[in-house]
């Protein structure tokens, strides 16, 4: 499952619980979730304007770093003894 898909079903998941609890007695709730979404689109607006647009919020490679270092040493891992 890609990660579009995994944040459209979490956001049909809370609106469909938000959906469920609407007595009085979830105003406090509510309104946290309201806060904290507000928050994460004024923080995703930041880092689209602040990154270039969509394109500047790509993932970095993913890179086996312990191959790398392992390789750089000239030896395999766990072959020399430990300082």
């Amino acid at each position: 499952m890609k990660a579009k898909e995994v944040l459209i079903l979490a956001i049909a998941w809370l609106v469909f619980e938000l959906s469920i609890f609407r007595d009085a007695s979830f105003a406090k709730p509510w309104f946290y979730v309201a806060v904290m979404f507000a928050i994460g689109a004024l923080y995703l607006g930041y880092l689209l304007v602040s990154r270039g647009g969509a394109r500047g919020l790509k993932m970095p490679e993913l890179i086996a770093i312990d191959a790398i270092l392992d390789a750089d040493r000239g030896a395999d891992f766990g072959s020399q003894p430990a300082e």
